[in-house]
């Protein structure tokens, strides 16, 4: 978990007074609903920051650490709680971060609980996109038929099969692709 220095957190105390004082409610929610690729077993980002405790069992439970915090400077509203990072390692959806936490932030039978999100690829770098040739995203993808190649060799992710694991992203040259 990140440590918050006393400085850090007057700051924060005084970004929050101040969109209060100026309206800022439609902000911290909208704050609240940032998109970030959560743990399973999550049913929304808005949802998730209302029930998390940030206690950080999610995190210690990850067998694979892709289960980090939200760092203060990304979001003040969403700070401490779950977010996955993929750079390591992919969510085999083993489930041990729903099992870990004691708040029912993350709880099974939701929406999310096998269902991530869908990957998206990023055109401007992507090696297949300027030549033909890399297939790593298609090959190491764990998912049949989530990601195919279109006819100029390039990576086509397919919504409907995607579950949002990582993989892609962990195994990609480039890091072109965003779970």
């Amino acid at each position: 978990m990140e440590t918050i220095s006393r400085r850090g957190f007057l700051a924060a105390g005084a970004v929050g007074a101040a969109m209060v004082g100026v309206g800022g409610f439609g902000a911290v929610s909208r704050q609240a609903d940032a998109a970030f690729v959560r743990p399973p077993g999550a049913e929304s980002n808005a949802q998730l920051v209302a029930a998390c405790d940030r206690c950080g069992r999610c995190l210690q439970a990850c067998p694979y650490g892709i289960v980090t915090p939200v760092p203060l400077a990304e979001n003040l509203v969403a700070y401490g709680t779950p977010t996955l990072a993929f750079d390591h390692g992919c969510c085999d959806f083993c489930m041990q971060c729903v099992d870990a936490c004691p708040t029912g932030a993350l709880a099974y039978g939701g929406p999310r609980e096998r269902d991530l999100g869908v990957a998206v690829v990023v055109k401007d770098a992507c090696v297949a996109w300027d030549w033909a040739g890399c297939t790593v995203c298609k090959d190491e993808c764990p998912v049949e038929g989530a990601i195919t190649l279109d006819d100029h060799d390039r990576p086509v992710v397919h919504p409907e099969y995607c579950d949002g694991c990582g993989k892609c992203e962990q195994v990609c040259p480039s890091a072109s692709l965003r779970a």
